[in-house]
């Protein structure tokens, strides 16, 4: 926030979104793994896991987030 309002901006309003993102994103990718690997095939979509339950295990241990800005300027 203190960044941007020194950038110039003004109205700035900051959301936590985490919990309403991560856990569901995770449950669907789990959820079409084979038309996923249809899609991006057999190592691409086997990568692709990987790297999801990897982003779930950091959000889950409060590592990152995700947060929704807006602001005026």
């Amino acid at each position: 926030r203190r960044k941007l309002e020194e950038s110039g901006f003004h109205g700035v309003q900051l959301e936590e979104v985490k919990d309403a993102v991560y856990p569901g994103y995770y449950q669907e990718q789990k959820s079409i793994r084979r038309k996923m690997y249809q899609i991006r095939g057999q190592v691409a979509g086997r990568v692709a896991l990987m790297l999801d339950a990897v982003t779930y295990w950091l959000y889950a241990r409060g590592t990152i987030g995700y947060v929704l800005v807006s602001a005026e300027k």
